[in-house]
């Protein structure tokens, strides 16, 4: 239902999903290191990949033309600085 969720907010808002949470969440909370886009988080020189435990890398699973679809279900990028810096 996030997948309906991300679609509703998107209709009411006149919106892409992702525009409106980095308009209205990322931005308002600064968190600068938090995106859905993949290359933006590439570029900011932060980004890691997932591995497993015997070294095989796991590329990103949502691809770029699925981001606005699987956006509101997954698919935030961030960093612990972001994530922790409003927690009390």
């Amino acid at each position: 239902m996030y997948i309906v969720g991300s679609y509703v907010v998107s209709t009411l808002s006149g919106m892409r999903y992702v525009d409106f949470v980095n308009k209205r969440i990322f931005k308002l909370l600064a968190m600068h290191s938090s995106t859905y886009s993949i290359d933006a988080a590439i570029q900011s020189g932060k980004f890691t990949g997932t591995w497993t435990s015997f070294g095989r890398y796991i590329p990103p699973w949502i691809e770029k033309g699925f981001v606005d679809l699987m956006a509101g279900a997954a698919g935030v990028i961030s960093s612990v600085e972001d994530l922790v810096r409003h927690t009390i």
